[in-house]
């Protein structure tokens, strides 16, 4: 009897502690890291946000590399909704959902352990440095009380150190990369409305492009003026199978017009009927849209979109009037009828 009531006693006591020692911790639990790395925001944020790269740098991946791994990507709204879940017999189960983003600058996710209910919140904020950026990585999350607060407050330490580590590899991961300033939004599949335009063709190396482009943009105003055409779109360059990535390209630099156009020495009329197209909104220098091409053309194959190989590229601004930075370029792939 008194062996009973002296486990009894303990138990109490062990009680009594987990209770007093959990209403003393705090309610949220809070943890963050931070790190300098030589690369833009944007080139580090698209990186972050689309999770595709995250196994090279995650710290608890890294401890358990055989751990499977489910990413979801939402592209088409702009990385809100993508995921990424993992499942190992180490790091054990959970799921991460972005929530809300804004470009270059912040994301806000959804943490999720196991089966938990109740998710904790990860920010991540990309702060630029002159020609660098601050990265920080945050996570808090509501404990309950007490095991939750106790268990957060052991784990405290060790989740600092994954951040830190983390950070120490993204940093190693993004600076082993070319500096790529440019960067994609709007990815979708939409109507495009058809048009009349004004076409003349050339052929160009990447070197004599600049060259050509304005070459051809200039027989097509004086055509325009000469034949009482009137500007009815964007600029734009047509391709029949960029993929193909050889030199020199073949292509038609083109103005869409309020109405066909006649057939001249240097220039022709093009019709383009109403169709589905794959779009995305290149933001940056020309020089860098073979790195959203290589995104595109590999998210057509994962996606099995049914391309016809017609690719254009419409110019929203002029290259004499902003930054290379700030050239925006709309990419157009005809899909299928």
């Amino acid at each position: 009897m008194k062996v009973l009531k002296w486990i009894l006693g303990i138990i109490v006591v062990i009680a009594a502690v987990v209770l007093i020692w959990g209403a003393v911790l705090p309610k949220t639990f809070y943890g963050e890291s931070v790190i300098t790395i030589d690369r833009p925001a944007m080139m580090i944020y698209q990186s972050v946000a689309s999770f595709e790269n995250r196994a090279q740098w995650d710290p608890w991946i890294e401890s358990e590399p055989d751990a499977e791994v489910v990413i979801k990507s939402a592209w088409d709204n702009n990385l809100v909704g993508s995921e990424y879940s993992w499942n190992g017999e180490i790091i054990g189960t959970g799921m991460m959902r972005i929530d809300s983003v804004i470009p270059g600058e912040k994301i806000y996710a959804s943490l999720f352990f196991g089966e938990s209910e109740k998710p904790g919140l990860v920010t991540w904020i990309f702060t630029p440095e002159d020609n660098s950026t601050e990265v920080a990585w945050t996570l808090t999350s509501e404990t309950a009380y007490p095991i939750e607060r106790i268990i957060f407050s052991l784990m405290g330490k060790g989740m600092k150190e994954s951040f830190d580590r983390g950070l120490s590899n993204l940093k190693s991961v993004m600076e082993e990369q070319p500096v790529k300033k440019s960067y994609f939004k709007d990815l979708k599949i939409e109507e495009m409305k058809g048009f009349d335009a004004i076409v003349a063709y050339g052929e160009a190396t990447m070197e004599q492009m600049p060259v050509v482009m304005e070459q051809l943009y200039g027989e097509l105003f004086g055509q325009m003026n000469r034949q009482g055409l009137q500007y009815a779109g964007m600029p734009f360059s047509f391709y029949h199978d960029p993929s193909a990535n050889t030199e020199p390209f073949h292509f038609y630099a083109g103005i869409p017009v309020d109405k066909a156009p006649r057939v001249t020495r240097k220039t022709e009329p093009m019709s383009f009927e109403s169709q589905k197209a794959l779009s995305v909104l290149h933001i940056g220098s020309y020089e860098e849209l073979n790195h959203t091409y290589t995104f595109l053309m590999k998210y057509i194959q994962e996606n099995q979109i049914d391309v016809s190989g017609q690719v254009l590229e419409f110019y929203l601004n002029d290259p004499e009037e902003v930054s290379p930075e700030e050239l925006e370029t709309k990419i157009v792939f005809l899909l299928n009828q």
